[in-house]
């Protein structure tokens, strides 16, 4: 099956690490024996000129071109606009190498779904789209992004998400009543089964981005109160962002500076380091439209402390740790101790392995490869 992928934002040389995981899915999907070609519009400053050009990445074909765009976010109808120019431009460069391609896989609502609708159409070949954004989990979401949303959502051959609580919040916000399919997100092939590193403190680790939502205070909070007198556990937090100084200080209020660590910004190498070092994994986050990062603890074989943020839902397994409910310390406080008082009772194993059945890198490209072919015969009118 040939595959045209179509990003809302995707990797440059200059930011490699820009939506990995669609490259990364990309490559799965090759791996499963079809050819994939992504199709990158780019968005630049007005009256700056680049050229369009085409990379060959481990395979993976892909045509980059660039439009002019003030603020995506801000602009959205002007943005899909340019976008979908963008994609008609790059659409005929690629069909005309490659050949008519048997779908479109579109990532996100915005911009790429909502551009590839009439694409879509006038081309007759059919439009999956799949939607990742967390703010759509949010209670208040920007009007714009909702009309860009709904309009994906009725127009596309077939709509995926990474979640149940995406699913839920996506039908309820634009009244949606047709198919929308739920495929995890896939997890890194580095991150598998690896017994701790022996060590003699307990050690909690968390990472995310240093926001208010991420609720790292509430966990700092928590962890003084459930080991005021316990000098051998640990917490270490990976990440940067706007609350790092506000968390600074509520850790040395706390006097837990010689227990509590934030260790920075992490790179997905350092990330599984400290997976494999910790014993546990703790974050009291809001909202997660998946929570990659509690799975890649999961992965590892470590029980995690997490909120109900609407990123498990259906596939919470009782041997993956304790699930608290959001914003609520006395059961973070619980959460944290049960952990620590019961961690023999824990398969680390099992974590693990029920983790991957779901959202390893193959499994999830199988799903994804079933759900694409089923699409792809269908004849557009």
């Amino acid at each position: 099956m040939l595959i045209f992928t179509l990003p809302s934002w995707y990797k440059t040389e200059k930011h490699p690490e820009n939506c990995i995981f669609i490259y990364e899915q990309m490559l799965a999907l090759q791996n499963e024996g079809h050819k994939v070609i992504v199709l990158s519009v780019q968005p630049c400053r007005i009256g700056r000129r680049i050229s369009d050009r085409c990379v060959d990445d481990n395979g993976i074909i892909t045509y980059y071109t660039y439009v002019s765009a003030l603020t995506p976010s801000k602009l959205r109808g002007v943005f899909i606009s340019s976008f979908k120019k963008g994609l008609e431009r790059l659409f005929e460069k690629a069909s005309a190498e490659h050949g008519k391609p048997d779908v479109f896989y579109a990532h996100f609502s915005f911009a790429a779904g909502a551009a590839a609708l009439p694409l879509s159409k006038k081309t007759r070949i059919p439009l999956v789209i799949q939607e990742h954004y967390s703010g759509l989990m949010q209670e208040r979401v920007d009007a714009a992004l909702l009309r860009c949303l709904k309009k994906a959502v009725e127009g596309a051959d077939g709509f995926l998400c990474v979640s149940e609580g995406l699913k839920r919040s996506i039908i309820e916000k634009t009244g949606f009543d047709g198919e929308i399919t739920v495929i995890s997100n896939m997890i890194h092939p580095g991150f598998v089964y690896c017994p701790p590193v022996p060590h003699d403190d307990f050690v909690f680790f968390s990472c995310g981005n240093l926001l208010e939502r991420k609720r790292f205070d509430l966990l700092i909070e928590a962890f003084a109160e459930a080991f005021p007198e316990e000098p051998s556990v640990k917490l270490r937090i990976g990440g940067s962002g706007e609350e790092r100084e506000r968390l600074c200080s509520l850790i040395n209020t706390k006097n837990m500076s010689g227990r509590i660590s934030l260790i920075g910004q992490l790179s997905r190498e350092d990330t599984l380091r400290e997976y494999r070092s910790c014993d546990a994994f703790a974050l009291a986050s809001r909202a997660e439209t998946y929570g990659l990062v509690y799975r890649e603890a999961l992965a590892v074989g470590r029980p995690v402390v997490s909120t109900r943020h609407g990123g498990f839902s259906a596939d919470w397994d009782d041997c993956f740790g304790v699930l608290t409910d959001i914003d609520s310390k006395p059961q973070l406080v619980a959460a944290l101790k049960h952990i620590y008082e019961n961690y023999s009772d824990y398969n680390l194993g099992e974590i693990s392995e029920k983790c991957l059945e779901t959202c390893s890198q193959a499994s999830v490209a199988r799903q994804i490869s079933r759900f694409l072919s089923g699409k792809s015969k269908l004849l557009k009118g």
